[in-house]
C-alpha cells in the first residue's frame, strides 16, 4: 500500500496518463465517502476510483484533491468539500 500524499502537478499529469481509457475488470468499482466527519475536520469527501475514471476525477477538479494514494489497481482520493456537489446530485430525476 502506498502512502497518502500531496499531489504535485506531475504526480497528477502521470496518474491521469496510467489510468486514461482503462476500462477496468469485472471486479473494478468506485465507491464515494461522503462522511460528515471528514467534512467538518479534514474539509473533505473520499472517492476510491479505478480505471478511467481515475483520470476523469483529476481532470475535473485537480486543483481540489488534497491528498491521493495511488495503488496498483486504483486511486484514493481526499477531495475538497467545496468540489463536492453532494451525494443526490449523482442521480437523475426520474418520473
Amino acid at each position: 500500500m502506498s502512502e497518502r500524499v500531496v499531489p504535485t502537478a506531475e504526480l497528477l499529469k502521470e496518474t491521469a496518463a496510467r489510468f486514461k481509457g482503462k476500462g477496468g475488470g469485472p471486479e473494478s468499482e468506485n465507491t464515494l465517502v461522503d462522511s460528515k466527519i471528514d467534512r467538518k475536520e479534514e474539509g473533505t469527501v473520499s472517492v476510491w476510483a479505478m480505471g478511467g475514471t481515475v483520470a476523469k476525477i483529476i481532470n475535473r477538479c485537480n486543483t481540489a484533491i488534497k491528498y491521493m494514494r495511488v495503488e496498483e489497481e486504483g486511486v484514493s482520493f481526499y477531495i475538497d468539500k467545496s468540489a463536492f456537489r453532494g451525494v443526490t446530485y449523482a442521480f437523475k430525476v426520474v418520473k
